[in-house]
């Protein structure tokens, strides 16, 4: 990550200058994270930094997927208090799985009566992130139970066929998600790299086969999401077997999310630039860009300069306007914001509340582009 220079105040790492460069500014926001770790291994979910107002609101997909990115920041930086930290949230996360109402041989990890799909994939990944960078398999038990109940929920053909379940009597919600699909997909290909087990990547690439020729078959770029998980799975399943299917679909989501970013604004919106929405907020912008690293280290593989180029160029594009939404200490100073939320990714440019996903998202984003970053400079 390079020197960067750091002032302490009341016990908080404080960067003295400002603006930050991307490489500081996922420092500040693993800071952030770990401080809000509650010794229970709760997170501080929601705050305003301007109002002080708590949430009272809690969200155990955000919670497993904001371990996963303090898994990644750790990585990096090798910090035994973020390490600590992260633990004691994985710790809580495993305590929340439970035998499953409909197959009480795997688990299922439940939050108020209720059991995802994306929940499952989000806590394998996690879990699978801490084993992979640690070399620890205390979690692993846990993220193969939980893979298990995916398995037995999928299809012949390959698609997930229970997305939201009530543990109290195993009764189906009709609620279907666009993206539990993608965090499965990834979910899997991930534990299967740290288990060995070729069940589990073999049924990623048959639920990727469903999504892509039946889920969104015949479908425009417009027409499809701006799914990131299912562009880091994509990433993962072309490294495991180059199918040119997993091309085409990747150039059809990354032209969705270029064509749909602002650029070239001036006056009052000039700071849009980068974003997506309107207005713009942060975390679309940084799980379209954790989609676009993904995507650009797909199409390196597959040799595409030319489509590697066009999701760059959008993530170099995207990442300022991410930065615009941290909380630093010159901005904090301004709003009289709390120091805590310091190094935390507000909802907006104007908006002040800063809830965990925020932070995870724009943290695994940055953290993906400067790793791409780097290898470009290191080829």
């Amino acid at each position: 990550m390079g020197a960067i220079a750091v002032a302490t105040i009341v016990g908080i790492r404080l960067f003295i200058f400002f603006p930050l460069e991307p490489a500081d500014a996922v420092i500040l926001a693993g800071d952030y994270l770990e401080r809000v770790v509650l010794p229970n291994g709760l997170f501080l979910y929601e705050v305003d930094a301007v109002t002080n107002d708590v949430s009272d609101n809690y969200n155990i997909l955000r919670h497993a997927g904001t371990s996963y990115s303090m898994m990644e920041l750790f990585e990096v930086t090798q910090r035994p208090t973020l390490l600590e930290a992260t633990q004691r949230a994985l710790s809580y996360l495993e305590q929340q799985a439970i035998p499953c109402p409909d197959f009480p041989d795997v688990l299922c990890l439940e939050e108020a009566n209720e059991i995802k799909l994306g929940g499952n994939g989000l806590a394998i990944l996690a879990f699978a992130k801490h084993a992979i960078v640690t070399g620890d398999q205390r979690y692993l038990d846990t993220a193969v139970g939980l893979a298990a109940w995916i398995l037995k929920t999928q299809s012949f053909a390959g698609e997930f066929t229970k997305h939201k379940m009530f543990a109290n009597n195993a009764e189906l919600d009709d609620f279907i998600s666009d993206y539990y699909p993608g965090e499965a997909l990834f979910a899997l290909a991930r534990l299967s790299a740290v288990t060995g087990d070729r069940r589990f990547i073999d049924a990623a690439h048959r639920g990727a086969d469903w999504l892509i020729n039946v889920r969104d078959a015949g479908k425009e770029s417009a027409d499809l999401n701006s799914d990131h998980w299912f562009l880091y799975a994509l990433n993962e399943l072309h490294a495991d077997q180059a199918l040119e299917q997993y091309v085409v679909h990747t150039r059809k989501i990354t032209d969705r999310i270029v064509n749909e970013q602002h650029w070239g604004l001036r006056g009052s919106k000039k700071d849009w630039n980068g974003g997506y929405g309107d207005p713009p907020r942060s975390t679309p912008a940084a799980t379209r860009s954790e989609g676009l690293a993904a995507a650009v280290r797909l199409f390196r593989r597959a040799n595409d300069p030319v489509y590697e180029a066009r999701a760059m160029t959008a993530l170099d594009r995207s990442i300022p306007f991410q930065l615009r939404t941290q909380m630093t200490p010159a901005k904090a100073r301004r709003l009289a914001a709390d120091s805590i939320s310091i190094g935390g990714f507000h909802e907006s440019l104007d908006e002040y509340s800063i809830r965990i996903d925020y932070v995870q998202h724009n943290l695994s984003a940055i953290l993906a582009y400067l790793k791409l970053k780097q290898d470009t400079s290191e080829q």
